[in-house]
């Protein structure tokens, strides 16, 4: 997945749920339109409630709009999608789609709510919502959305949700993958305005200019930014709040992975003598090498058995279940999912790739000991292993989840690739093996 892929996908076109509730329950300010004191506001034309947020001189909508208005959509025509993310809509329409006296929200406006939330190489992480990212593009396969955790931290309460994306022609695409929302900016020629995206697999957030005629979210604004000589000590407050927000996490992930310190011990395979280095991390004890015993069904890659010294043995699946020692046995997809988790997540594979051996400096920092090496992988045909590829680039591993009669999950890393990949494969294919108890 590439920024440039990003940027297209978005010309195309919280926490929880998005839904907003009707009626007046809870208290409310004299005008029901500006939020109360349990930062909640009525939308009089349909009776919708949503959270509204204070981030620096302004007050954000918590949720996307969900206003029926004319040229505005639930994503995939589907009404559930309305409830969960708001609706999607033109810019013409969005621009009058706010209820007084909230505006559409000005690239200005975002411009600054991006730099509080830390730049926009970070803000996504800060504006995300906590649940609700639950599906990442396959790197292999952009046309394809896999599980994944890419949910944020919510530090400014914002609960970015992923919306998705209508192009002119009513065709949708994104959904759960990507969120987007339209400013008050557009090009001249009046045929293209300005939006905001975030994309699940990435945390900073993305400008383009898109067709008018597209559908994208609406987040609504009161108030207006400072201009020189104003009072900026919101702003200033705001920004201190995240940064202290960010410290706290990385403390939090420094005493985590001190817990974990390495305590690596070798194991001696009996079946063959080979010796292998394990290491626990967490509650598992994990082989801190791929597996190289000799099988059935298993190759070197490339046919070249200096490989197999190097990388350890490529396996179809049904090998794999029974390939680890007495003790030992290949690992599920929630138990990689668990090993993906308490290694940080979103930035797991860092921390697991070894310190060398992967291409154009791919390497990693191998703060557990786990040492994921870029064995490739190939596919086997009847008695013999071909197709190798990706050695030096792809790390390959099977996990003891089927998927079906024909395919099982794998987990995967790429020399530059920024997360611990997951899709299904064929079982014949060749992929390399962790075991683990």
């Amino acid at each position: 997945m590439t920024a440039a892929l990003v940027s297209a996908l978005v010309l195309v076109g919280c926490a929880g749920s998005q839904s907003g509730t009707r009626g007046e329950s809870g208290k409310q300010g004299a005008d029901p339109a500006v939020p109360g004191p349990d930062g909640m506001f009525t939308d009089s034309r349909d009776g919708q409630r949503y959270r509204a947020v204070k981030i620096g001189n302004l007050t954000w909508m918590a949720q996307n709009l969900n206003f029926a208005a004319d040229n505005s959509w639930c994503f995939g025509d589907d009404g559930s999608n309305c409830d969960k993310y708001g609706r999607v809509y033109t810019w013409d329409a969005a621009m009058a789609a706010c209820p007084s006296p909230w505006r559409l929200a000005a690239g200005d406006d975002w411009n600054n709510l991006i730099e509080i939330a830390g730049g926009k190489e970070a803000a996504g992480k800060q504006l995300k919502s906590k649940t609700g990212w639950d599906f990442c593009f396959d790197e292999e396969d952009e046309s394809v959305s896999l599980p994944c955790d890419a949910n944020g931290i919510d530090g400014l309460g914002f609960s970015a949700l992923p919306g998705g994306l209508r192009s002119r022609d009513g065709t949708n695409a994104g959904g759960g993958v990507i969120g987007a929302w339209w400013t008050d900016d557009e090009i001249a020629d009046g045929g293209k305005a300005r939006n905001l995206g975030i994309v699940s697999n990435f945390d900073f957030v993305d400008g383009n200019y898109a067709d008018k005629n597209g559908g994208v979210s609406v987040r609504c604004v009161l108030g207006k930014l400072p201009g020189p000589g104003d009072d900026i000590s919101d702003a200033a407050s705001a920004t201190a709040a995240v940064l202290a927000r960010a410290a706290a996490q990385e403390a939090e992930e420094a005493a985590r992975e001190a817990e974990a310190a390495k305590s690596e011990e070798t194991f001696a395979d009996p079946r063959d003598g080979q010796t292998y280095r394990m290491v626990k991390i967490g509650s598992h004890t994990w082989m801190a090498q791929n597996l190289n015993f000799k099988t059935g069904n298993s190759w070197c890659y490339d046919n070249n058995d200096a490989n197999c010294g190097k990388y350890g043995r490529l396996y179809t699946w049904e090998t794999a279940l029974t390939a680890c020692p007495d003790g030992w046995h290949l690992p599920s997809h929630g138990e990689w999912q668990a090993l993906v988790d308490f290694a940080g997540g979103e930035g797991a594979v860092n921390k697991l790739k070894s310190k060398s051996g992967w291409s154009e400096d791919g390497n990693g920092t191998d703060e557990y000991g786990f040492s994921a090496l870029p064995g490739g992988s190939g596919y086997s045909s009847g008695d013999a292993g071909g197709d190798f590829s990706h050695a030096g680039n792809n790390g390959d591993w099977w996990s003891a989840t089927e998927v079906s009669r024909y395919d099982a999950w794998r987990r995967y890393m790429i020399y530059n690739y920024g997360n611990v990949g997951m899709s299904h494969r064929g079982k014949p294919y060749l992929l390399s093996v962790r075991c683990m108890k």
